[in-house]
């Protein structure tokens, strides 16, 4: 990887590092559209421009080519950590993928273990959840599963946008499953009901994440929701 990347930006390899970004470097889009093509040379595999600007580092771009299932996964590594470092799950916006937070591993201690819980819908859109009630238990399940396998009770969670009003209700739901939440952030999340908008239906907020996400599905019709 950073051959590849020293060779499109006309740098030595020995001045990139693992966590160096592409764009950082002096990488652009235009850059970016060669950088997939000689990827998808070197990897015989299509990689996507979404790919790259999810994580541009040498690192991430070597993670990314052993984790092509990544959309199939219920939880996606981000970083890996130590065993007895912080514990954090960042919770996906409402297009349902990690991959927004793929660009943490540059800014991450490698002490921390950081991963992301994602919609199984992404892959298979009859696994989609028909309640936000029901995605909840599942993201609680898929967290407190881990977080038992590793002998770990207090985690962290991160939200964004959508993500960050499910980041809030899952501190409950993992309550009930022996999981504490020390710690919850919220990026770039509102209360719908403090800027004014109508409560949802549970059929309302899903269809539209569903639209975010190119699928038009609709699931059963769930309770109104405050």
């Amino acid at each position: 990887m950073v051959d590849v990347l020293g060779d499109l930006l006309d740098i030595d390899t020995s001045e990139i590092g693992r966590r160096d970004d592409f764009f950082a470097l002096g990488g652009h889009s235009l850059l970016a559209v060669r950088l997939a093509a000689r990827l998808s040379a070197v990897l015989g595999r299509e990689v996507s421009l979404g790919e790259i600007y999810a994580g541009a580092t040498a690192a991430d771009l070597a993670h990314g080519s052993q984790t092509r299932s990544d959309d199939s996964a219920a939880v996606v590594d981000i970083v890996g950590g130590a065993s007895d470092g912080p514990l954090v799950f960042c919770i996906h916006p409402a297009g349902g993928s990690a991959r927004p937070f793929f660009g943490l591993r540059a800014h991450v201690d490698d002490d921390w273990t950081v991963r992301a819980v994602q919609d199984l819908a992404l892959a298979d859109a009859t696994a989609g959840s028909t309640t936000v009630d029901a995605l909840l238990d599942r993201h609680a399940d898929e967290i407190a599963r881990v977080c038992h396998a590793r002998g770990r009770v207090v985690v962290g969670l991160i939200g964004w946008s959508f993500g960050g009003q499910l980041a809030y209700l899952l501190t409950d739901a993992l309550a009930t499953r022996g999981v504490r939440v020390a710690c919850t952030v919220l990026l770039d999340s509102h209360l719908l009901s403090e800027m004014g908008v109508p409560p949802a239906s549970d059929e309302q907020i899903l269809a539209a994440c569903r639209r975010i996400r190119g699928r038009t599905r609709v699931g059963d019709r769930g309770r109104r929701r405050p």
